[in-house]
């Protein structure tokens, strides 16, 4: 279920240089009690995410490219 939580808040797309990148936007309450801990988490896991990503577009540029 976090996983699927942490899908939700992202949006991860290639760009044409082959780099992954996410889009993640702090949603303050009407009370302002942003979780900073929790956010933090959310963030250091989607760039670990978006790492997993740029290893395997790297890698699959480098075999269309011929280079692997």
């Amino acid at each position: 279920m976090n996983q699927s939580l942490i899908q939700d808040s992202r949006s991860i797309s290639a760009t044409n240089i082959g780099k992954a990148t996410a889009s993640h936007q702090l949603v303050e309450t009407v009370s302002d009690g942003i979780d900073w801990k929790k956010q933090c988490l959310l963030q250091k896991k989607e760039i670990d995410t978006i790492k997993e990503l740029n290893k395997f577009l790297e890698l699959e540029r480098k075999i269309y490219s011929g280079k692997a």
